[in-house]
């Protein structure tokens, strides 16, 4: 989560930049300084839940990358999740469903 990674790399910054229809934050991470910005986003849509993770990976590499110097994998190449890790993924994507339904039939 943004919560890990601001925990785990003190070179991430976050900023809430609006908040959603539901009073949600919607937060950006920034990792270094100067001219030039990139901005990545995930989770257009509902159904593509996937970019998020993937998003997050990226991002954590990255943050290893400028706190360790060390290689960049996703840099030059395309990151692939192994059958363990989208297994996890989508259980996780489970039981977030599952307490986001249990949420709704409480109110």
């Amino acid at each position: 989560t943004i919560g890990q990674l601001l925990r785990r790399y003190p070179a991430f910054r976050s900023e809430s930049l609006t908040t959603t229809a539901f009073g949600r934050p919607v937060l950006a991470l920034t990792i270094g300084q100067g001219a030039r910005k990139v901005l990545y986003s995930a989770a257009h849509h509902a159904n593509e839940w996937i970019t998020t993770p993937v998003l997050l990976k990226s991002l954590e590499e990255l943050a290893q990358v400028k706190t360790t110097e060390s290689h960049c994998e996703f840099c030059n190449s395309t990151y692939e999740y192994t059958q363990d890790e989208i297994k996890h993924l989508l259980e996780e994507k489970e039981k977030q469903a599952q307490l986001e339904a249990a949420k709704q039939n409480i109110k």
